[in-house]
């Protein structure tokens, strides 16, 4: 991964893991515990964004049609980029009704990525600001190897990251990642009301956690990540990341 370490005064704490893992819950207590404590400068932040391809993706993994405004938007977004020209084919194809491949839709998370990154993690991290993420790189590293059948394909991430991101790809100061088996993860979603997107189905799930595994293995050896059992109670797991963060970086 050619993510680089940033120099900012702000924090950057990601959280990782399954749909339905808690990942989701834990971030916006982190948020409310350090608003409480009196550290007003907060970001939550989540993948998808809003941006213009966060809404693309959200369409696509929900089966809704994207507006055809949202093309325009791209457009005004990307005029005279001339490096975007080779990145924008998911769009064009999405234009067209035709369906992605699971690489070109990972291109589309990417592109999201790069434009949160620009445009709202780096600014909050200059302004001194803790940015709590909901999602990053390793999702599309974990997503990605799901879709081929649990095999993660680190190299063609990683080319895509470095094509797109360059040197804007920073690496987070802390990482939780939260573990959970398949099906629990879907009996929390489904008792939740929500509909189950093509992300979220059962046996593609369980791929996804090997493969999220095997990858918080191979960053076993760096501090800043640590792997979380989300079969613990929510008050047990927000102390052990309020302490783990506590002592690492606030």
């Amino acid at each position: 991964m050619l993510a680089q370490r940033h120099q900012f005064k702000g924090k950057f704490i990601l959280f990782e893991g399954l749909s339905g893992s808690g990942k989701s819950t834990q971030a916006q207590l982190l948020c409310d515990r350090l608003v409480q404590d009196a550290t007003d400068q907060i970001l939550l932040n989540r993948e998808p964004t809003q941006g213009v391809f966060g809404r693309m993706i959200r369409a696509l993994i929900e089966r809704k049609p994207v507006p055809t405004e949202w093309f325009l938007e791209v457009g005004y977004q990307c005029a005279g980029e001339s490096k975007w020209e080779e990145f924008l084919s998911p769009v064009r194809k999405i234009a067209r009704g035709e369906s992605l491949e699971e690489m070109e839709r990972q291109q589309l998370f990417v592109l999201d990525r790069f434009d949160d990154i620009t445009r709202t993690i780096v600014p909050a991290l200059k302004d001194s600001k803790i940015v709590v993420q909901d999602r990053f790189d390793l999702s599309t590293y974990a997503y990605y190897a799901a879709a081929h059948g649990g095999a993660v394909s680190i190299d063609d991430i990683t080319e895509l990251h470095r094509k797109i991101l360059g040197s804007s790809y920073i690496l987070p100061d802390l990482i939780f990642v939260f573990d959970m088996p398949a099906e629990h993860a879907v009996a929390r979603l489904e008792f939740s009301g929500k509909t189950i997107d093509i992300y979220e189905q059962g046996e593609y799930l369980k791929r996804v956690r090997e493969a999220y595994a095997f990858l918080a293995e191979q960053l076993s050896h760096e501090t800043n990540v640590v792997l979380l059992d989300g079969m613990r109670g929510k008050e047990d797991l927000h102390e052990q990341i309020v302490d783990v963060a506590s002592r690492q970086i606030l």
